[in-house]
């Protein structure tokens, strides 16, 4: 397919294609920019026939274009940015609703527990009264009293584990987590990571970009800042000369 080249990389042409065509990812128009790698490229009039150094071939090339070539290799560049954004946003969207379901099941398996172990507390506490309420009496040998003090111990000794355990649970569902707001926010990132650990690299590049793009405003800024600290301070040495 005919086409014209704007501008080159070190792997690869950025061309203007002169007629409608199919490229490997998809159709394409006359009037189209696409970047195509160098071997699928081929020069139909060489250099030396055109008297034109390769050495000034970028440079020539590069000149030819301007103004509407590179105004169409911008908008190329702009069009690509905000289709990564748009990938950035639906990814987070993604990931956010994703954390959003697995904090929901956590709140309900929890929820779930506690309903099960304040039931089991309130039978063995029903059952320990039944106990007490049954003690052998004084005529009663040494075995059975035996026997039925320890039934009593096993009865409280459940029952602290199963208290403890509630409490355990309730603690879960208020603290405040470590790497989240909230501890169940944080077991639900967990095993959110756990099931889907490719949605989670994918969050956590762009979170680490958001935060190199942060850090490099700080730095800019801060080297403004002291650009213009020095600038003031020659103004003041010349005022004072």
């Amino acid at each position: 397919m005919p086409c014209e080249v704007l501008r080159e990389t070190e792997t690869r042409y950025v061309c203007r294609m002169l007629s409608e065509g199919l490229l490997p990812r998809g159709r394409v128009d006359a009037g189209d920019i696409v970047e195509v790698p160098k071997y699928a490229v081929r020069i139909e009039t060489p250099d030396h026939e055109r008297e034109i150094p390769r050495q000034d071939k970028t440079q020539e090339e590069s000149a030819l274009p301007q103004g509407r070539g590179e105004s169409l290799v911008a908008q190329l560049d702009s069009a690509v940015n905000q289709a990564e954004q748009l990938r950035d946003q639906q990814i987070q969207q993604q990931y956010s609703d994703q954390l959003g379901i697995y904090v929901q099941e956590k709140a309900e398996q929890i929820d779930r527990l506690q309903s099960s172990l304040a039931a089991a507390l309130t039978s063995e506490q029903a059952q320990l009264q039944a106990i007490q309420q049954r003690a052998p009496g004084w005529t009663a040998g040494k075995k059975t009293h035996a026997q039925w003090e320890q039934q009593v111990v096993r009865r409280k000794t459940r029952i602290a584990q199963i208290a403890f355990r509630l409490e355990r649970v309730g603690e879960i569902e208020e603290a405040a987590g470590v790497y989240a707001e909230r501890k169940i926010e944080e077991l639900a990132e967990r095993k959110l990571r756990l099931d889907k650990p490719e949605l989670a690299q994918e969050w956590d590049k762009i979170q680490s970009r958001g935060r190199q793009a942060t850090i490099s405003a700080i730095e800019s800024t801060q080297s403004v800042g002291q650009d213009l600290g020095r600038s003031l301070t020659l103004s003041r040495v010349v005022d004072e000369e």
